[in-house]
């Protein structure tokens, strides 16, 4: 039911019930970086109890969805009138004090747990009518690169009802910066800002005019480093096998149009079990396949990843890793320690199953479409990976590369690139584990 009816937010576990609160207030602040391509979002939002008893206490459970390749980077309480702000630890540490707190002890608590498909969960308690509760949380967020211009887009919610909530939105960005279009009116402006001040806004997106990136070399820690943009040059390539994702997000004249380009060797779908494809049991094969709503490829089971090539276009749903997790499937996908396997991904909405196996390097994904998918194939090229280099980071969304250089230059980096630099380093690390980190 989560997967086929979008119910996670729903059907997560609650300490307490949340049934009287609602969303009262939020506050949106973002800093905008276009010359490193970075966005930095705080969030704060104020909770109202309507309950009609001042000792009833509940519980607000939140779900963010932010941009792709986000990180949340801070979470703060307001107790008492004074901002406490948390700190990073496991997700196991996170829970059993989370629920010591509610469950014992007369203090206040919050949690902030990373889920997959770019989203996080936040839990608050206690929530009373005798006064509004307040949190914050931080947002590191790439700016999204299309065509000419660098692409904001706003972490939106569910949780307590916010459709009576008023919302104050500020954007700050360099004061040589073009303004953006907001796509709603605003209230104030100046050099470098604009507000705006009504009812709550959910999912939108601003751009920005594009800008060089900059040539500063930035020092932290006894390191330095420097970014650089991404440039997509292709390897030769000939992939030995092919393995096709199919389902319902596939057409008939998807696989008819490829079918030319791969038949010359192995080509492989997956239904439980690896199956080998033929001209005489494609169409059949193809008529099971593209009735199932999402698929779940079993990337574990490829025997030579290093020479295959996978090709996987997918909608909106699937099970995420952590809802496969202690399942026979997760656990050998989990123990897959071989390299990661090259894979076109078609289209810019990867389901989460795939955006997880890519952010793990279980797979290494490129986004395309089919025309440039038949070119890569017909050329036996797939794009290089600048990940060879243990001291490059990609960061996709923002088409740029952090490289990690030894010594120390001149100049501070910023807090907000270390981030992303630091986040995408472990996902590099832990390959096929999953990252279990909490505020």
């Amino acid at each position: 039911m989560d997967v086929l009816y979008d119910t996670r937010h729903e059907t997560q576990e609650r300490l307490w019930s949340g049934s009287s609160l609602r969303t009262a207030n939020v506050l949106t602040q973002a800093r905008i970086y276009p010359d490193v391509r970075v966005a930095y979002t705080e969030k704060t939002i104020s909770i109202a109890n309507q309950s009609s008893s001042s000792f009833w206490q509940e519980e607000a459970l939140y779900t963010f969805y932010l941009p792709e390749g986000s990180v949340v980077s801070s979470l703060s309480l307001w107790i008492n009138g004074v901002e406490e702000k948390s700190y990073l630890t496991t997700r196991s540490k996170a829970d059993s004090a989370y629920r010591t707190i509610v469950g014992r002890e007369a203090r206040d608590p919050s949690v902030a747990h990373w889920q997959e498909g770019n989203t996080v969960k936040v839990k608050v308690f206690p929530c009373t009518s005798r006064e509004n509760r307040k949190f914050k949380i931080g947002i590191t967020s790439p700016l999204k690169l299309d065509r000419e211009s660098l692409v904001y887009e706003n972490s939106w919610f569910k949780g307590p009802g916010a459709s009576d909530a008023n919302e104050t939105i500020r954007i700050e960005f360099p004061e040589n910066t073009v303004p953006p279009q907001l796509p709603f009116d605003t209230t104030t402006s100046g050099s470098g800002f604009m507000v705006y001040e009504g009812k709550y806004q959910s999912s939108w997106n601003v751009r920005f005019k594009l800008m060089p990136l900059t040539h500063d070399i930035f020092s932290f820690d006894g390191k330095s480093y420097a970014l650089e943009p991404l440039v997509q040059t292709p390897d030769n390539f000939r992939a030995e096998a092919f393995y096709l994702d199919i389902n319902q997000s596939w057409t008939k004249d998807d696989l008819d149009t490829l079918w030319p380009l791969v038949k010359d060797r192995p080509v492989f779908v997956a239904d439980e079990r690896l199956i080998r494809l033929t001209s005489a049991n494609k169409d059949e094969l193809f008529k099971t396949l593209s009735t199932f709503h999402f698929s779940i490829f079993p990337t574990h089971q490829i025997p030579h990843p290093e020479t295959a090539l996978l090709v996987t276009k997918s909608g909106p749903l699937s099970p995420t890793l952590h809802e496969l997790d202690k399942s026979p499937f997760a656990k050998m996908l989990s123990r897959s320690n071989g390299p990661a396997v090259r894979a076109f991904i078609i289209g810019d909405e990867p389901s989460p199953y795939i955006k997880s196996l890519d952010e793990l390097r279980i797979i290494r994904g490129e986004k395309t479409d089919w025309q440039k998918l038949k070119g890569f194939i017909a050329k036996h090229q797939f794009p290089a990976d600048p990940e060879k280099d243990p001291s490059v980071i990609r960061i996709d969304e923002s088409k740029t590369l952090i490289r990690e250089i030894d010594g120390v230059a001149n100049g501070q980096a910023p807090d907000h690139l270390l981030r992303l630099f630091a986040y995408n380093h472990i996902m590099k690390q832990i390959g096929g584990h999953y990252l279990d980190q909490s505020f």
